[in-house]
């Protein structure tokens, strides 16, 4: 399992998802800070739009994706990278990190069956492998998990109107984009 915001969803989480894919039959993706809109609420929206509300606060800076732009990121690009839609399972992740691991035992399979990845470039890595360690789950680093990509600088280009494409995967500009 491997889990974050994705605001956006760009080629470093990609890198990563087909690393672990190359170890395990299928991957879980858990969305953190899903949002309570449905597909049907979605507005069509352009880089120029996300960019206007960021800079007039209308909708968090960090977190300008809802929960199901970001499902169509992820498996967008997973598909179009070619892995095989029945091995993606895309979750929310509700729980804050001061109450990690959240009650997974409900959603996930197993836990001898579940290795759950973790960025050491996240500000959470420690107390998310503790408290993941501690509930019995199995914790890896991936040591190519420390891309030189981040959601923040293609959220600042598309904020400054600059070149932000190139980081990401044809899946999720076509979901910033549309």
């Amino acid at each position: 399992m491997f889990h974050g915001r994705f605001q956006p969803f760009h080629n470093g989480h990609l890198k990563v998802c087909l690393e672990i894919l190359k170890n395990h039959e299928q991957i879980i993706i858990a969305i953190a800070n899903p949002t309570r809109k449905y597909p049907s609420e979605l507005i069509d929206e352009t880089p120029e739009d996300i960019a206007s509300e960021i800079n007039e606060h209308r909708r968090p800076k960090n977190n300008p994706w809802s929960y199901w732009q970001r499902y169509k990121m992820i498996k967008g690009s997973l598909i179009k990278a070619g892995v095989n839609p029945e091995k993606i399972n895309i979750i929310p992740r509700f729980a804050p990190y001061d109450k990690l691991p959240f009650n997974w035992d409900n959603i996930l399979p197993k836990k001898e069956d579940v290795v759950i990845y973790l960025s050491m470039k996240d500000k959470h890595h420690d107390i998310q492998k503790e408290l993941y360690t501690k509930e019995g789950w199995e914790v890896k680093e991936l040591p190519n998990m420390n891309f030189d990509i981040s959601a923040t600088e293609v959220r600042e280009r598309i904020k400054n109107k600059e070149n932000w494409e190139e980081l990401v995967p044809e899946a999720t500009r076509d979901v910033i984009k549309n």
